[in-house]
């Protein structure tokens, strides 16, 4: 082989290993870029259970163990299996489903 050869050998050895290298790093670079967008996802995303409360319907947050706030939907003017839903607790994901709910029952 002459020196040219292998020369050229090398150096595309090296620019492989170099690009390999990089694109390895990108990766991991990417990869965590998406575990931190799936981390504040979820913080972002909390989920709120709506029920009775004192005789009043209120809406709770994963954290709170007293209510966030107190809805207008009077619980006595309810079918009795809306009733027993809001006994149980009915879990909404976001502001939008909640006042959806709200504006569903306070009618």
């Amino acid at each position: 082989m002459s020196k040219k050869a292998i020369l050229y050998a090398i150096c595309s050895l090296i620019l492989v290993s170099a690009y390999s290298f990089a694109l390895v790093q990108l990766g991991i670079s990417i990869q965590r870029m998406a575990e931190n967008v799936q981390v504040e996802t979820k913080t972002q995303e909390s989920s709120y259970v709506v029920k009775e409360y004192k005789g009043e319907i209120a809406v709770f947050t994963d954290e709170n163990a007293a209510p966030e706030r107190i809805l207008n939907i009077d619980i006595n003017n309810m079918r009795e299996f809306d009733r027993q839903r809001f006994k149980s607790g009915i879990v909404v994901k976001t502001l939008e489903e909640l006042a959806q709910l709200e504006e569903d029952f306070s009618s």
